[in-house]
């Protein structure tokens, strides 16, 4: 299994900068290649300005982007994953839901 953190939104900002956060869940070891990206958008439409990637043997591991300077606007996490066990291939990919921060969501 594999989700956003926090749920749904996979975004999260501090100290002036912000991350997109995927956690995978897995019941066995399992072959995983995760990508997640940070999209903003300012009120130009939304670009990818962070991304982070894993790619091993797993049951749990926390896959979070390079760290983007937070700005007040719209921010979506994304990612993609292709995981193999037992013989089988799955692809998963999922956008989140948009998070608006605020400046003082930035300099919390």
């Amino acid at each position: 299994m594999i989700g956003f953190d926090p749920d749904s939104r996979g975004v999260s900002a501090a100290h002036g900068l912000v991350t997109a956060t995927a956690r995978v869940n897995c019941s066995q070891s399992t072959q995983v290649y995760v990508v997640v990206t940070l999209s903003y958008d300012g009120g130009n439409g939304m670009h990818q300005i962070a991304s982070g990637e894993f790619d091993g043997v797993t049951i749990d591991t926390t896959i979070v982007t390079r760290p983007a300077n937070c700005y007040e606007g719209r921010y979506r996490a994304a990612y993609t994953s292709t995981a193999r066990a037992n013989g089988d291939v799955k692809n998963q990919q999922q956008v989140s839901d948009v998070t608006t921060l605020s400046a003082g969501d930035c300099r919390r």
